[in-house]
């Protein structure tokens, strides 16, 4: 028996609940362009998710296992989150300068560093290739082509609830809060986008030392 279509909504939610990069991003924009920001940034890691979840399901799920590309994007993601992270403390946002920040900070950007930021994450991979790649792989198996694609819609549909929840907390934080809260949480989410960004350098390293052994 088929699992619930609220099963595979929750499962999305799951998907997108855990605190990582994109949505401490969606903190960010928020801040500057209130729900539209925040919400266009997690826009841009759906587009990502469903990125993943086409080529899992065309079969080519070993396009994004194959050493050189996994290597590439975790470099790749590191650099783009220090990059990020450092903007925090460069360009701090308050109420203030929120409308000068509009015109440098854009939803079209937004959604592009959203992708960007979720197509580079080996987090995000394997949660994807793991979770959703067996989900996949037992569905096939019992179901039809339609009822799979059916319950991916839902997947994505969870992601994108949250995804609307995250952007409506964040524009009510916007709203409600003095400069120096808006620049303490400005930079505290700088603070973790450098950490996530000293992570997948630690991966990257360990990554092509350790496992591919391809410099030592």
């Amino acid at each position: 028996m088929s699992e619930s279509w609220f099963y595979f909504i929750l499962l999305g939610i799951s998907l997108a609940a855990p605190i990582g990069p994109v949505s401490l991003e969606m903190l960010k924009k928020g801040l500057v362009l209130g729900f539209c920001g925040a919400l266009v940034v997690g826009l841009g890691g759906l587009s990502a998710d469903f990125v993943f979840m086409s080529v899992i399901y065309a079969g080519a799920a070993t396009l994004f296992t194959h050493p050189l590309l996994q290597g590439g994007m975790m470099i790749t993601g590191a650099a783009m989150l220090l990059f990020l992270g450092f903007q925090s403390f460069s360009k701090p946002v308050s109420s203030s300068l929120a409308e000068r920040s509009k015109a440098d900070v854009t939803c079209l950007k937004s959604y592009f560093i959203g992708f960007g930021i979720a197509i580079l994450n080996p987090l995000n991979l394997m949660f994807w290739f793991g979770i959703y790649g067996s989900t996949l792989t037992n569905l096939s198996q019992n179901h039809t082509t339609a009822v799979v694609l059916i319950d991916s819609f839902y997947i994505l549909l969870g992601v994108l609830l949250w995804n609307l929840l995250i952007a409506s907390l964040v524009h009510g934080l916007r709203t409600s809060i003095n400069d120096r809260t808006i620049y303490r949480i400005n930079i505290a989410a700088g603070v973790l986008l450098l950490f996530f960004g000293v992570t997948f350098c630690y991966q990257a390293v360990d990554f092509f030392y350790l496992k591919s052994g391809w410099f030592g």
